[in-house]
């Protein structure tokens, strides 16, 4: 049975499961034709800094973030097949990680970031394949002669979510152990096409894409289980390639709507439908990046965190260590803050809050930061020396100068 969006429903739980990819939301990685030919890029979370990472003149297609947001996984086939390569986050080190004459598609990482799945005719049908991250150790996991693709593993790293061709017109969304490949679960259900399943970061539903619904094919939910299974968009153009966000509030897709395939965003209820990539060009295939969120404070000390736009003093930040993060590890030329992305002019480590953890001060130029009247928060983002993404938030109030 399905349901219409408009009842009211938890669509992923705030109960925390092992989780593959939880976090705050980073950028949006994305396949574009827009130089030409199809390449994989990225964009911050509201559709800005668009920027191309592949730089190849084959075809790139298809990114999956790793769970720790520091590489792309993606195909190619500028070695006259399709493979699986994977690149840092920054578009260097782009290396095929797959090796095999035949069509190597589809990569999905595990959630510890050791294993990639992936689908491969090697075997003379789609199957799901696994293997190491750095490419070694390649097993067939669902042995089965029906086609098979598009593998999605669950946060909890027990079970793989994939489409399974089961005759014209009719393919289904299929779970299976991922340690074994056994157990293999139907859980659509339905004659229509249902494919590109991605999971809740929580584990508690799995968003897919389904023709049922008479268009070319909308954006549905369902349980875990395959139970509670509802529609989010209805548009008469194909809405496909659904990715959660990290912090299980939105929904990325790619739309035909507005007559060429563009990346949109909305909320986990179906609202909130909004054209993010904004280009003439094919845009598609989105994936979220997951980001570690850190604790920030605004201001030290005070509270409310008053801050005057037009100020032309500075902004104090503190990031705040833990016994989890130590600041001394942070690469302080890589922090931005406020909508402007404003770098520090000063720092300093002190322990503000005396808990035992050193702390890293920024000063920032309020001018250059970017917060304007009636902001009520701001953030700020970073990597780790390892290269691991960070961001912290904290409330602020605009005053008049």
């Amino acid at each position: 049975m399905i349901l219409t969006a408009t009842l009211v429903f938890t669509l992923c739980s705030t109960q925390r499961s092992w989780a593959a990819f939880p976090g705050a939301n980073g950028k949006i990685a994305f396949a574009s034709t827009r130089d030409g030919n199809y390449e994989i890029y990225v964009m911050k979370a509201d559709g800005s800094g668009q920027t191309d990472l592949s730089n190849n003149p084959a075809g790139d297609v298809e990114p999956a973030w790793s769970p720790d947001g520091t590489k792309i996984a993606f195909t190619s086939n500028r070695d006259g097949n399709w493979e699986v390569y994977v690149m840092n986050a920054d578009g260097s080190a782009q290396t095929n990680l797959s090796n095999n004459p035949w069509s190597d598609v589809d990569p999905a990482w595990s959630p510890d970031g050791r294993k990639i799945a992936f689908a491969s005719d090697r075997d003379g049908s789609g199957e799901i394949y696994v293997m190491n991250a750095d490419g070694s150790g390649q097993t067939n996991l669902s042995n089965n002669p029906a086609w098979d693709g598009e593998p999605a593993w669950s946060p909890d790293g027990i079970k793989i979510a994939f489409y399974r061709y089961v005759g014209p017109g009719d393919s289904e969304i299929y779970v299976m152990n991922a340690g074994d490949g056994l157990d293999q679960v139907n859980l659509s259900n339905n004659p229509a096409w249902d494919k590109w399943a991605d999971w809740c970061p929580y584990g508690t539903k799995i968003a897919f894409t389904s023709s049922r619904g008479g268009d070319p094919g909308d954006v549905y939910v369902m349980n875990a289980d395959g139970l509670g299974q509802i529609r989010l968009t209805d548009s008469p153009a194909s809405d496909e390639w659904p990715a959660w966000s990290p912090d299980g509030t939105k929904i990325a897709f790619a739309s035909y709507r507005d007559g060429d395939n563009e990346i949109y965003v909305m909320n986990v209820d179906g609202s909130g439908q909004t054209n993010l990539s904004k280009n003439s060009a094919w845009d598609g295939e989105p994936d979220w990046q997951p980001v570690t969120e850190v604790n920030i404070d605004i201001k030290p000390g005070s509270y409310p965190n008053a801050i005057d736009p037009k100020s032309k003093g500075v902004i104090p930040v503190a990031l705040v260590g833990s016994a989890i993060l130590d600041v001394t590890n942070v690469k302080i030329d890589s922090l931005r803050f406020g909508p402007n992305e404003a770098s520090a002019v000063q720092h300093a480590f002190e322990d503000v809050n005396v808990d035992g953890f050193l702390d890293l001060i920024l000063h920032f130029k309020t001018q250059q930061t970017g917060i304007r009247a009636g902001d009520t928060q701001a953030s700020l983002t970073g990597t780790t020396g390892h290269g691991i993404p960070i961001q912290g938030c904290d409330s602020i109030v605009t005053v008049p100068g």
